[in-house]
């Protein structure tokens, strides 16, 4: 049994799994400070950058994944 950790909030790997199963369309806004996540139908999340780029990228990953989920 695998020990790791899934975690999509630190790895980049583990959001990219979440965006492919969830079938995420993910893209940068306002020149690169801000990341967006969602379905193109549905509507997504905003996520304003802070300083480091990945890190709102994936968090916008899994807010909108939770988000399709009604989490």
């Amino acid at each position: 049994i695998d020990d790791v950790e899934w975690n999509p909030l630190i790895d980049d790997s583990d959001a990219l799994k979440l965006v492919v199963d969830m079938s995420l369309v993910v893209y940068q806004l306002d020149e690169g400070h801000e990341s967006y996540a969602g379905e193109q139908i549905r509507g997504g999340v905003y996520v304003p950058h802070e300083g480091d780029s990945l890190a709102s990228t994936r968090r916008a990953i899994v807010l909108a994944a939770a988000d399709m989920c009604d989490v």
